[in-house]
C-alpha cells in the first residue's frame, strides 16, 4: 500500500482507451474491453489489432494519428509514474490478489492467471498504475474485477 502522497499525472487523450499499444494488441478467445482499443499502424504489417473476434468492447478500434497522440500522452504519464518512489514492488502472478489504488512496479514480466480485484476507496481520484518491465501475460479466462467502492 502506498503511504506517501502522490500527485498522479493526467492521461490526457489516452483516458478513453481501455487498451493502447505501440507494438500491437492480440486477443485469444472472448475478450471484453471497456473503452477504446488503440494501436499505431505499421504500413509494413498492417493492423496491429488482431484476434478480437468474438469480443465485447464498449469503445471503438482506433488505428490512426489519434492513437499516436494518445500514446504520446500515455508515454508522458508513464514517465511521470516511473519516477514515483512510493510504489509497491511486485513480481510474478497478479491472479488472486486484491489491490488498493496505487502504483505497482514489476522489474520484468507480470502474469494474470485468474482474477485480479482492484478495490477502491470510493474516491473519484482512485487510480491503479501498473509499470511492467517487459511483457504482460494475460491467460485465457483471466479477469480484472473492480470491487466495491470503485467509481467507473
Amino acid at each position: 500500500m502506498i503511504t506517501a502522497q502522490i500527485n498522479l499525472p493526467i492521461l490526457g487523450s489516452a483516458s478513453p482507451f481501455g487498451c493502447l499499444s505501440l507494438s500491437g494488441i492480440t486477443s485469444t478467445g472472448l475478450t471484453s474491453i471497456t473503452g477504446d482499443i488503440g494501436a499505431v499502424i505499421n504500413p509494413l504489417i498492417g493492423s496491429l489489432i488482431k484476434g478480437f473476434s468474438p469480443r465485447l468492447c464498449s469503445g471503438t478500434d482506433v488505428i490512426s494519428a489519434v492513437a499516436a497522440v494518445a500514446l504520446t500522452d500515455a508515454t508522458a504519464a508513464f514517465t511521470a509514474i516511473s519516477s514515483i518512489t512510493a510504489a509497491t514492488i511486485l513480481s510474478g502472478d497478479l491472479g488472486g490478489m486484491t489491490l488498493p489504488p496505487g502504483v505497482y512496479k514489476f522489474a520484468s514480466s507480470a502474469t494474470l492467471s485468474t482474477t485480479l480485484t482492484l478495490l477502491g476507496t470510493g474516491s473519484s481520484s482512485d487510480a491503479w498504475y501498473f509499470l511492467i518491465g517487459s511483457t504482460p501475460v494475460l491467460a485465457p479466462g483471466s479477469k480484472v474485477f473492480f470491487g466495491r467502492r470503485c467509481l467507473l
